[in-house]
């Protein structure tokens, strides 16, 4: 590329240079690069404006980690038979309601018996 004139401020520069020396403006050349870039970006952008942005719910792979033994942060996972076993085949609601009604009966044994031989805590 050889010596070239600005179009706004008509000054002389020289082959190498991308801008203006005088007022700054880009060459025909620099011109002709800053828009083929604006147009390879707006290639790669999204609806939303951002790069390499996908929208799409179609776009995105499905993932189904049941069947690997680790997590996404490297810990190991749980099996399914260990979870299981667990259980005692019962409705959760269920097993709350005799969780409490064993808790209440061990309170009344304790509070029937223990009576007789403690002394009363006033001083009086």
């Amino acid at each position: 590329m050889g010596p070239w004139s600005c179009s706004e401020c008509l000054s002389k520069n020289e082959g190498g240079a991308m801008y203006c020396m005088q007022c700054k403006q880009p060459s025909p050349e620099m011109k002709r690069a800053i828009e083929e870039e604006k147009q390879q970006r707006a290639a790669d952008e999204g609806r939303g404006g951002g790069l390499f942005d996908r929208q799409d719910p179609n776009d995105r792979n499905a993932w189904d980690s049941d069947d690997e033994e680790v997590d996404e942060f490297g810990r190991r996972k749980k099996s399914n038979r260990a979870v299981k076993s667990r259980g005692t085949g019962q409705p959760k609601g269920q097993a709350k309601t005799d969780k409490h009604k064993a808790a209440l009966e061990r309170l009344r044994s304790k509070h029937a018996n223990g009576r007789e031989g403690i002394r009363s805590r006033s001083r009086s």
